[in-house]
């Protein structure tokens, strides 16, 4: 089951819906993602398709996140706060994708995910949807886990 479609229109809704924010769908594209600067999250789904969603953004763009979220300014937020926006983003968007899977599924809590995307997670997609807001890239996918 590719979930790309799925994703991208989940993404989308929150970006507009939630936090008021114009994303473009674009290619998935790894190289264009600074690993090093990136923000990245993510939530294990367990149940008949163990797997792993993960949110990837670059660091100014997980602070537009942030600012929608919390409130604040955007240059104010620690990195706490933007690795917090980040897991919220991936605890909504993988309920979204809980409710899609057969049951019974269950969603375990977000968590930062230091030094960014794992590489090996792409060889395992089951859906990636990758998006552009002004020049900056995110990235949400979803892994077998293995």
């Amino acid at each position: 089951m590719d979930l790309s479609d799925d994703l991208a229109d989940i993404v989308l809704a929150l970006g507009e819906d939630t936090l008021g924010i114009w994303l473009a769908r674009r290619a998935f594209d790894v190289a264009a993602l600074d690993r090093d600067h990136a923000v990245t999250a993510s939530v294990d789904i367990a149940g008949a398709h163990p797997s792993t969603l993960f949110v990837s953004c670059s660091e100014p763009l997980a602070r537009v996140i942030s600012a929608r979220m919390f409130g604040g300014a955007e240059d104010d937020a620690t990195v706490g706060e933007l690795a917090d926006a980040l897991a919220e983003v991936a605890n909504i968007v993988g309920g979204n994708v809980k409710a899609m899977l057969e049951p019974p599924t269950t969603l375990a809590l977000p968590e930062p995910v230091p030094g960014g995307l794992p590489l090996d997670a792409v060889a395992r997609a089951r859906g990636v949807a990758g998006f552009r807001c002004n020049d900056e890239h995110l990235l949400v996918m979803v892994a077998d886990r293995s």
